[in-house]
C-alpha cells in the first residue's frame, strides 16, 4: 500500500500498487465497512530519533473513492477526546 498526504493534510489517498484487481478488493472490502481511521504520522527530529506525530482522525470519502483512483480518506477531527470514569 502507498499513502499519499496533501499539503494541507486534510485528505491522504492510498492504493495498492501490486494489480488494479487487489486494488478494487480491497476498497470494496472498505466500502462495505464503516471505517475511522486515527492517522500518526513517523518524522524524525533533529537528533535523528523517531517520532509520531498525530494527524487526526480520518473516514472514507465514498464519493472520491474508485478502483482506478484509490481510497480516498477525509479528515473529519484534529482531536480526540477520551472519556474518563
Amino acid at each position: 500500500m502507498v499513502q499519499r498526504t496533501q499539503q494541507d493534510g486534510k485528505e491522504i489517498l492510498e492504493y495498492n500498487i501490486e494489480s488494479i484487481e487487489k486494488r478494487a478488493q480491497v476498497i470494496e472490502k472498505n466500502l462495505q465497512q464503516d471505517i475511522t481511521m486515527v492517522v500518526f504520522a513517523r518524522v524524525r527530529n533533529e537528533l535523528g530519533q523517531t517520532m509520531y506525530r498525530f494527524r487526526g482522525v480520518f473516514v472514507q470519502d465514498r464519493e472520491k473513492t474508485s478502483a482506478e483512483a484509490g481510497s480516498y480518506w477525509k479528515r473529519v477531527a484534529e482531536r480526540i477526546y477520551f472519556k474518563s470514569e
